[in-house]
């Protein structure tokens, strides 16, 4: 009797230490700091096995919270199948509010994109759409990587970070903090611009243009980005066109509505296709200037029915003898 006694006692001990344990366990997941991550399965989702995840996480422009791929990255497979946890809190570090940090799924060589988020999305699951989310990475075209989506947060907030990638193509949906299309098109004509060239079968001018229409810029926008930058030549006063005079226009025996009569790219009607008439563009394109009717019909050089710096840039190259 006094052997059964002792027998029931250890085992209410131990269901007394058991449940201790399984409310310690609780109050971790209910306190902690967890984000999730599900395993990208299927044809064509760069072969991730699901045998060790790792998280890494950094405040963005920042420095991260480990090594990469260390213990204090792995991560903790999760009941459910193919869902993996990463618990901040129990590896030592801890998220500020008003933050924005990125984090990276990781296994083996295969890893997700950039991803950005903060505070507000813990507890959420990051995961991949398929075959889509599988995209160029930025530093080097020549690999891939896996755009991650948070299944709860704000997509327009945070996701994938907005870039511009080495071959001038856009990724990514979220601009980073401070960032927008005009920063990022400013940073890739000063920082990347002639690396790109090397890589891709473009000329400076239609890079320069595949890039911005990747960024959604308008043509008028970009060339001032581009001024700014240092890429174009503003015109001085003396460049700029002389005004029309109205009173003598219907005196004009070279000029009609379709300014046939001028060369086209003749702008300022002077004679001669030279740089002054590229330039002439440019200032239009810009909003800089205005043009008559018959100006504007020498100005669309390239007959696409649009003034723009493409139609600057051909010009120049007819004066340069490349075309």
């Amino acid at each position: 009797m006094k052997a059964m006694k002792k027998i029931l006692a250890v085992v209410l001990c131990l269901l007394m230490v058991l449940s201790m344990g399984i409310f310690a366990t609780s109050a971790a997941d209910t306190d902690n700091q967890v984000i999730y991550f599900e395993v990208p399965a299927g044809e064509g989702m760069l072969n991730w096995d699901g045998a060790k995840i790792y998280c890494h996480i950094w405040a963005y422009g920042g420095d991260s919270f480990a090594q990469w791929q260390s213990k204090k990255e792995a991560c903790t497979k999760t009941d459910t199948e193919g869902v993996w946890m990463y618990d901040i809190t129990a590896k030592g570090f801890e998220m500020e509010e008003g933050v924005t940090y990125a984090v990276i799924f990781s296994e083996g060589n295969n890893q997700t994109y950039d991803t950005l988020f903060d505070t507000t999305c813990l507890g959420d699951t990051l995961y991949c759409k398929g075959p889509e989310s599988i995209i160029e990475a930025p530093t080097d075209s020549s690999k891939q990587a896996l755009a991650a989506y948070w299944k709860n947060a704000d997509p327009a907030k945070y996701g994938p970070v907005r870039q511009l990638t080495s071959l001038g193509n856009v990724v990514g949906e979220c601009f980073a903090p401070g960032a927008d299309a005009e920063s990022l098109y400013t940073d890739f004509l000063v920082n990347k611009l002639e690396t790109t060239l090397q890589y891709v079968n473009m000329t400076e001018a239609e890079l320069m243009d595949h890039a911005s229409s990747q960024l959604g810029l308008s043509d008028e926008r970009a060339y001032e980005l581009e001024l700014e930058a240092g890429f174009h030549t503003p015109m001085t006063n003396d460049e700029l066109p002389l005004p029309s005079d109205p009173a003598t226009d219907d005196e004009d025996p070279k000029g009609d509505a379709t300014g046939d009569e001028f060369e086209i790219g003749d702008v300022n009607a002077d004679g001669k296709l030279n740089i002054k008439d590229a330039t002439t563009i440019q200032k239009y394109a810009a909003k800089m200037i205005e043009l008559d009717e018959k100006a504007q019909v020498r100005a669309d050089y390239n007959a696409d029915g649009k003034i723009n710096v493409k139609d600057a840039t051909q010009i120049q190259k007819k004066i340069a003898n490349l075309i």
